[in-house]
């Protein structure tokens, strides 16, 4: 059975997700990290999408996980 049917996603989607999940981890971890360095360094060279997949994502903009004490 393909990936895509067993998980819903395609491996491109699932890869995506797996590297949108380590930058909020960072993000969280480090709130002083810099959101550009930590979208290139997790593969997004380009930032506008980056930060369209992870307010898709998490419904919160990479500068909003940084700032949220309840993170």
């Amino acid at each position: 059975m393909p990936l895509q049917v067993q998980l819903g996603v395609t491996p491109m989607e699932l890869l995506r997700q797996r590297r949108l999940d380590a930058a909020r981890a960072r993000l969280r971890m480090q709130p002083n990290a810099s959101i550009t360095e930590t979208a290139l360094n997790f593969g997004f060279g380009h930032l506008g999408r980056f930060s369209h997949y992870y307010y898709e994502r998490f419904r919160e903009l990479p500068r909003q996980t940084q700032t949220d004490d309840s993170a």
